[in-house]
């Protein structure tokens, strides 16, 4: 079984986001995920797979074309069993649609929305839409689903800030936006907002953090890299947002 890569010794360290704005950090996210899929790789052995190096590469610009060209000019019986692996999960997920999904909040909104995603992200990644296509078929089916299960939508507003106010009302909570190219997608039921001192160089302070347990879904990066990595967290200009399996809460390295 594949896991998730935590990036907990990444470089992107309190001080430095605290220094950072939020979109700043966004930009930064690449490269942090570009050390932890090379990390990765090299613990598993197989720095020398053709497959899971441009795997690394084509998840982090958001186009996984030239995966499905090196996918297509494989021969399975020459595989090593990771690239086997990655292979037949990359076809699952991007070529066949065959992949069974794990995640369920237990309700419809969120695991429509989630579809709905998926959907999105994998017709942007491979191309089989343009972006604006992908785009506009994101908000179409959106609003199909809000209208279906958001008693208050309104079809002249932000459809993504609605979307947002209906699964808070379900009690979740939830990250929208952009991480170019691509709209991102967090949810999560669970949350602890924590303040912390923090001694910088000039001072103390004090930063709030919302930890985030067990995320239904963790963006587009996540699904592109067929689960291999993922953002550890992010900034807004309210606080932190950490997602709490990348870290021990208690080293230094948090």
């Amino acid at each position: 079984m594949l896991k998730s890569v935590s990036l907990k010794n990444n470089p992107l360290n309190r001080k430095f986001l605290l220094a950072m704005r939020p979109k700043d950090y966004r930009a930064c996210v690449a490269l942090a995920l570009a050390l932890a899929l090379w990390v990765y790789s090299q613990a598993l052995g197989a720095a020398d797979s053709p497959l899971l190096l441009q795997l690394q590469m084509s998840a982090l610009t958001g186009d996984l074309r030239p995966v499905e060209l090196l996918a297509d000019s494989l021969d399975e019986a020459t595989l090593d069993p990771l690239s086997l692996t990655l292979l037949r999960r990359f076809q699952a997920r991007f070529a066949d649609n065959t992949e069974q999904y794990t995640a369920n909040s237990g309700l419809a909104l969120a695991n429509l929305t989630m579809a709905i995603y998926r959907d999105y992200w994998r017709a942007a990644l491979t191309r089989s839409l343009t972006p604006a296509e992908a785009e506009q078929q994101l908000q179409r089916d959106l609003r199909g689903l809000l209208r279906k299960h958001y008693p208050a939508y309104r079809s002249g507003e932000d459809v993504f800030g609605q979307l947002q106010q209906a699964l808070a009302a379900r009690k979740l909570a939830s990250s929208l936006g952009q991480t170019p190219p691509w709209h991102d997608l967090y949810i999560w039921a669970e949350q602890e907002s924590r303040r912390f001192d923090v001694q910088l160089t000039d001072g103390e302070e004090q930063v709030d953090v919302t930890l985030i347990e067990r995320p239904l879904v963790q963006g587009w990066q996540h699904f592109a890299s067929l689960d291999l990595s993922t953002t550890s967290g992010w900034a807004t200009a309210e606080g932190l947002y950490c997602l709490c399996w990348s870290y021990d809460l208690n080293s230094e390295a948090f």
